[in-house]
Order: structure tokens, then sequence, then C-alpha cells
């Protein structure tokens, strides 16, 4: 089981660094929450020594008009859609995506509106005038590059988005999940000593999976603090609330 878990990880680091070296313009990373999606995602970007000139996270939710003044603003970078699901339920959105996404060596998004300015035709000076004064442009270039992330079942997530993407789906059993956090774990919470950390993880593997509200890496982390912050009876809150 160690391996498999390994292995999806490992996967999902290879499948993020194509995306960031520019290779494949995007990846879709649907899964189970808490068990690290994100951490990789973060991990693996600051291993390719990304500045935060170089790339954009956005958490919660944009609207239609945000995600397409969003890709323009850092259409040269790398975006981040983390729990960002808004931008899979909505038909213009997905539109906006495919464009972005495209296989073509060109991949411009439009969005003819009141709310942008036509910038072709204009003069150099035009368009810095127009630029300079907050204009969004009603078509441009994205050459940057988009990872998704998110607890939805790809089943639900547009299939033009997924076709454009590589898709990797992160589920593991509760055993993986452990041994998930065992290989983890010097690294997890470095503040708090490893043999607290390791009795920890023990209480977890000696108690039935249906002890806890669920079980994950999150659900460890909130273990530790609650532990850390009641000694005494702190088993039973973490059944409890963790």
């Amino acid at each position: 089981m160690l391996m498999e878990s390994n292995t999806i990880f490992e996967d999902l680091a290879d499948l993020t660094d194509m995306v960031i070296n520019g290779i494949q313009p995007s990846v879709v990373i649907t899964g189970m929450a808490g068990i690290g999606k994100t951490q990789t995602v973060k991990h693996r970007i600051k291993h390719a020594n990304l500045s935060g000139n170089d790339y954009k996270f956005i958490k919660g939710y944009t609207s239609t008009m945000g995600l397409y003044t969003t890709l323009y603003h850092n259409r040269q970078k790398l975006v981040i859609f983390d729990d960002c699901d808004a931008v899979f339920k909505d038909s213009t959105s997905v539109n906006i995506l495919k464009a972005a996404l495209d296989s073509y060596d060109s991949r411009t998004i439009s969005w003819k509106s009141r709310v942008t300015t036509r910038f072709i035709g204009m003069s150099t000076i035009q368009r810095r005038r127009a630029k300079a004064a907050g204009k969004i442009p009603s078509e441009f270039e994205f050459e940057g590059g988009i990872i998704f992330i998110s607890n939805f079942p790809a089943s639900a997530i547009d299939p033009a988005v997924l076709s454009r993407s590589f898709v990797i789906d992160v589920v593991l059993t509760r055993e993986e999940i452990v041994n998930r956090i065992d290989e983890i774990l010097p690294k997890l919470m470095p503040e708090v000593a490893l043999d607290f950390k390791e009795s920890t993880l023990t209480f977890f593997k000696n108690e039935p999976s249906t002890a806890f509200k669920e079980f994950n890496i999150r659900t460890f982390t909130n273990a530790i603090k609650i532990r850390q912050s009641t000694p005494d009876g702190w088993e039973n809150l973490v059944k409890k609330y963790a």
C-alpha cells in the first residue's frame, strides 16, 4: 500500500512540474480533501524556485468576469485555482477555460462586452493609455499554465476542460493515508517532536475507522493541536472534533 500512495503523489508532482515548465497547459487534480493535494503543488512551486511574481493562487470564489480578468493580468504566469469550483459551474467560464487551454500555438481568449475594450486598431500610445487607465482588452493571448485543485469528482467537471488537461484523481484508502502520514512525518509540523507525532499516529492506527468523523492529514494535524492543548482526555476530543 505504501508503494501505491507514494506513486500517486509522485505522479502528482511530475504532472505539476510539466505545467510549471510549460510542457502541458494544465492539470486537473481531484480527490478527497485533506490528503495533501495543495501542499504537493506548493512544494513543487517552491522546488522550481518560482517567485511570487511567477504564479497566482486563487482560492474561494470568482465570477466569470473575475476569471477573465485574472487570466488577463496573469497571462504569462502559472495560475492555481484551489477549491475555486465556481469556474466549473458556469458555461461562459468553461468556454473561457477551453480557450485558455487549447492545444493551438496561440491560445486567444475573447470577451466582447461593454466592460472590455477593443485594443486592436489602437496605436501603441493609445494602447498604453488604455492599460494605464485599467482597461481590459476584449481579447488577449494566454501563455501561462493552469492548475485546478478540487474536491469535486472528475465526473462533475466539464469534459472539454478535462480533455485539454492531465487529470489525476487522488483517492487513498485509510491504510494508504496512514502510510502517507508515516512517510512525511518528519516534515509534517516540524516544530513538533517526532516521538510526539509518532505516538499520535499510533493512536490512529490502533483505533477503528468508525471512531472518527473522517481521517486524513488534516485530521492528524488537528489531533496534534488538541493533544498539545489538552494532554488529559485528548483522545475523546480527537474522536469528536478532529
